[in-house]
This record gives C-alpha cells, sequence and structure tokens, in this order.
C-alpha cells in the first residue's frame, strides 16, 4: 500500500449542515462513551434518552420538550474561513 506524502488540498465548499452532521458525530460518541454495555440495545438506549450534551451546534438534550424525542437547537450562523 502507498501513501501519498503530500496530499492536495481539499477543495470541498462547506455548507449549512456541516456543523449538524459533526455534532451527529459528538452525540454518537458521547452515548458510546456513556452506555454501560456495549453489547446490551438497552444500555445504548439509556445513554441515549440521559444525553445532555454541548456540542459544536448547542445543547442536545432529550426531555421531551417540546416534543418526545426531538432536541430543539438554537439557530446558529458561522463562516468558514482560512487559516492563512
Amino acid at each position: 500500500m502507498r501513501v501519498r506524502r503530500d496530499p492536495a488540498p481539499i477543495s470541498k465548499n462547506l455548507d449549512r449542515s456541516d456543523g449538524f452532521q459533526h455534532a451527529l458525530f459528538e452525540v454518537a460518541i458521547d452515548v458510546l462513551k456513556r452506555a454501560k454495555n456495549l453489547g446490551e440495545p438497552a444500555s445504548i438506549l439509556e445513554a441515549i434518552v440521559a444525553t445532555d450534551y454541548h456540542s459544536v451546534v448547542g445543547p442536545i438534550k432529550w426531555s421531551g420538550k417540546p416534543v418526545k424525542n426531538v432536541s430543539k437547537t438554537p439557530l446558529v450562523a458561522g463562516q468558514w474561513s482560512s487559516a492563512d
């Protein structure tokens, strides 16, 4: 297997959903860390229900408000920029 040592820069333009996609992984990792037994679906569900996580798009908590199994996040805006 050859590894490229000088990769070309990524040219993908970021869009509004990238933050929410990132938050999805943040929450999934948090749930897996808190689950008591990863081999037991009930344990994972318990960790999901107990989620109270502050993600890149705001707090994630399924408290039943405003609707069961929904977490309302604040409306956010941002601009990605180059570090150059």
